[in-house]
C-alpha cells in the first residue's frame, strides 16, 4: 500500500472540498454483515458485559440495545 505524498494529499483534499464542501458526508467504516454481528453480540451478552461488547464491536449503546432486542 502506497503512502500519499503531500502533493497528492493536497489534491485529494481540494477535490473533496470542492465536491463535498459544507455537507455532512457519511463514510461507512467497513463492509459489516449486521445480522451476523447482532447474532454474535446476543450470543456473548450475559447481562453484565454491555460496555465490553460495545467496545469490542465498536457500537453505540442504542445500536447495542437494537441488536439485543433483535431489531
Amino acid at each position: 500500500m502506497g503512502v500519499f505524498t503531500p502533493e497528492k494529499q493536497r489534491l485529494v483534499e481540494k477535490v473533496i472540498r470542492s465536491q463535498w464542501g459544507g455537507q455532512e458526508v457519511y463514510v461507512k467504516k467497513q463492509n459489516v454483515d449486521l445480522e451476523t454481528r447482532a447474532v454474535e453480540i446476543r450470543a456473548k451478552y450475559n447481562g453484565r458485559n454491555r460496555r465490553e461488547l460495545m467496545s469490542e464491536y465498536n457500537v453505540s449503546r442504542s445500536q447495542f440495545y437494537r441488536f439485543i432486542k433483535g431489531g
